[in-house]
Order: structure tokens, then sequence, then C-alpha cells
């Protein structure tokens, strides 16, 4: 997830630096490591870290969901992100 957190860290500074009044937020659990069709390699517990540090910008934000092609675990993995925020 190392690289992941990276990027993740240079988009939320980004943001931060056009200072929006809201966020609004594309969940993809296609970066799930499970997932049959990307070459991401997130588990489930990465994803309430890497919410965290989204909700830690303090914008309000809008959560879309999409890419839930390992079906079984989008569940899991959803509730890993909303937990972590």
């Amino acid at each position: 997830m190392g690289a992941f957190r990276v990027a993740q860290s240079k988009a939320l500074e980004a943001i931060a630096n056009c200072a929006p009044g809201l966020l609004i937020f594309s969940f993809g659990a296609d970066t799930f490591g499970g997932d049959p069709i990307a070459n991401f390699a997130l588990q489930t517990p990465d994803y309430a870290a890497l919410a965290s540090n989204i909700a830690a910008a303090g914008l309000p934000t809008v959560v879309l969901t999409e890419g839930r092609y390992a079906v079984d675990k989008f569940g899991e993995n959803l509730a890993s992100f909303l937990s972590g925020f």
C-alpha cells in the first residue's frame, strides 16, 4: 500500500491547495487485491487507513461507490472504509 498512500498524500495536498468547500470521492473497490480485473493489492484493513486520511482533510465529503467486481468482499471493504471515516 506504500505507493498508493504516497499518491493519496499528493492528491490530498493538491486538493488542500485548491481550498475546496466540498470533496466528492469515488470509492473504487476495484483496488482490492482480490479484484479479478485490476492490478492493485489493497487489503480490507487498508481502506480504513485511506479513509482516515481523507477525513483528516476536514471537508464535507460525498462518497460514491463503484468498482465492485470482487462482489463477495465489497461489503467488508466498504465497511472498512466507512469505519475509517
